[in-house]
């Protein structure tokens, strides 16, 4: 329910203000689930935020621009990996603030990832731990230059391989894009 929530918000606020800004896009999304859950009687035990991520490509002018509630957006050349991160509150959080848009050069060449918590947090390896930040860069690194085909497959069998017989713990969702 939150992600067609959050979707329908998300497509709502972008035909009434554009995409320039995607943390504009952002603040009247969240402010509209506001609006709509404020009086609802939910569940404690529901899942009621949602992180996300947008990005605005603008290959005339070769920038990109990103807000991210509770999610970052990486790229890297297989070389290096750079990061920046989104604002440290999802939809609907109950904390107040505003989106930030981040805006940088458009890096032809580099793949550029978002990853939810569900990626950061997945238990694996000898000891049960997170897979976290540092892991995932290094992927990153092993694996940005190579076709996103398989990226795909590549990201899929390192996260099997790290899970190993550690359950899922939340769903795993990772989008990437190439700039040429």
């Amino acid at each position: 329910m939150m992600t067609m929530l959050a979707r329908a918000g998300i497509d709502r606020f972008i035909q009434q203000l554009g995409i320039d800004s995607p943390a504009a896009v952002l603040q009247a999304t969240n402010a509209g689930m506001h609006l709509v859950l404020s009086e609802a009687q939910l569940s404690r035990a529901l899942a009621t935020s949602m992180d996300v991520g947008l990005v605005l490509l603008d290959f005339d002018a070769d920038f990109l621009r990103f807000a991210g509630a509770k999610i970052s957006l990486y790229w890297s050349d297989g070389e290096t990996v750079e990061m920046v991160k989104g604002d440290n509150r999802s939809l609907w959080d109950r904390r107040t603030g505003v989106y930030q848009d981040h805006e940088m050069p458009l890096r032809r060449g580099f793949t550029y990832y978002m990853a939810n918590d569900g990626v950061f947090d997945q238990a694996g390896g000898d000891h049960g731990f997170g897979l976290g930040t540092e892991r995932f860069c290094q992927w990153l690194l092993d694996h940005a230059s190579k076709p996103l085909a398989e990226q795909h497959d590549a990201f899929t069998r390192s996260i099997s391989d790290f899970r190993g017989e550690h359950p899922q713990r939340d769903d795993i969702t990772m989008f990437s894009f190439r700039v040429s």
